[in-house]
């Protein structure tokens, strides 16, 4: 059988801006669409390649707690999930399907050639809170800003 290869093309990628902390910086994201009605809003998000220094990860995003359902599907590449301290929780290879419950708290990376994940989160109110080193809030996207985001 052959392998088909993700074509984003037609993909347009931007940054997000998350109220109260700016520009969430390590990867690139593209809105598919969000209802409020039925409280869920789809996007990809695209990883650059894992970068390494001294035997450290040095491009993870931001630690984050997932406050709704995520459903994630790795498109390309490999997804890479870590402790808040660094460690190395899980490498998801293409085609990964996952369902993580509300309240994970994680960074995220892309694997060696990096990574496209289709995430569909579904919850009320917020649904992504961005934390300092000490599990501080400094920002979060609701469902309302990322349905917004959507065009919707």
């Amino acid at each position: 059988m052959t392998a088909l290869l993700f074509d984003e093309r037609n993909t347009e990628w931007s940054p997000i801006e998350v109220p109260d902390y700016g520009v969430w910086p390590g990867f690139e994201f593209s809105p598919l669409a969000g209802s409020l009605e039925y409280k869920v809003v789809d996007f990809l998000i695209k990883f650059p390649p894992k970068q390494e220094a001294n035997g450290q990860v040095t491009n993870l995003i931001a630690t984050h707690r997932h406050c709704g359902i995520t459903h994630t599907f790795v498109i390309a590449g490999e997804h890479h999930i870590y402790e808040p301290d660094g460690k190395l929780r899980e490498a998801r290879p293409v085609g990964s399907i996952t369902v993580g419950k509300p309240g994970d708290i994680h960074k995220e990376c892309g694997g060696p050639n990096g990574a496209v994940v289709h995430y569909s989160t579904r919850g009320t109110g917020m649904l992504f809170e961005v934390l300092d080193d000490n599990g501080n809030v400094l920002g979060g996207l609701t469902l309302e800003n990322l349905v917004a985001a959507c065009g919707g």
